[in-house]
């Protein structure tokens, strides 16, 4: 459906990227984009249309419209559709206090879809990948080393999607934290 082959190896990007065409973390994508082998893909989807257009122009003016492709907002009952041709998925977030302390929604949802990730070591996102082993964590400057591991472990890449599936059904599910949440709820308005 999305014209990758199976000899490909195909990273994801699932949400805004409105950075990309404003610099920061998508623009360090881009070029890392370049260090990378041929057969390395990259699948952006999500973009507000107006925002997947100038960066679909961007990727093809820098000579990259081979490797990536961009698709605009895309309805969520066709995601399992774009998760299921990624052989990785991609958490990428500033360096900013609130990212690098919290939990962001894109990790759950590769896990949920056993889609490995590759995420930052900002540490509650490297507790949860490396408590589950369920991708790979890169530093700072070690984005490219971390896709080419990836890459060359494809096997091995593809139990830890399946282990961050594992762990999300068990762990993270609205099934799980439901009674909790709706019990919390209860005592708060009861006071």
């Amino acid at each position: 459906k999305f014209f990758f082959t199976e000899d490909q190896f195909v990273m994801g990007y699932i949400g805004s990227l409105e950075q990309l065409v404003k610099g920061g973390k998508g623009l360090d994508l881009l070029i890392s984009m370049r260090l990378l082998p041929a057969d390395v893909k990259l699948f952006i989807v999500g973009c507000p249309n107006d925002v997947s257009k100038r960066l679909h122009a961007m990727v093809k003016d820098i000579g990259l419209g081979a490797r990536i492709r961009v698709w605009g907002q895309t309805d969520f009952r066709e995601l399992s559709a774009v998760y299921a041709a990624l052989d990785a998925g991609l958490i990428l977030l500033d360096a900013r206090p609130n990212y690098m302390l919290s939990l962001p929604n894109k990790l759950f949802d590769l896990m949920g879809f056993a889609v490995p990730v590759i995420a930052p070591d900002y540490s509650e996102i490297q507790n949860v990948v490396q408590k589950h082993q369920s991708g790979l964590i890169f530093k700072q400057a070690s984005f490219v080393r971390a896709v080419l591991k990836a890459r060359a472990m494809r096997h091995e890449t593809r139990q830890m999607g399946e282990n961050g599936r594992t762990a999300f059904l068990q762990h993270y599910t609205w099934d799980r934290w439901a009674p909790l949440f709706v019990s919390l709820c209860e005592q708060a308005v009861a006071k």
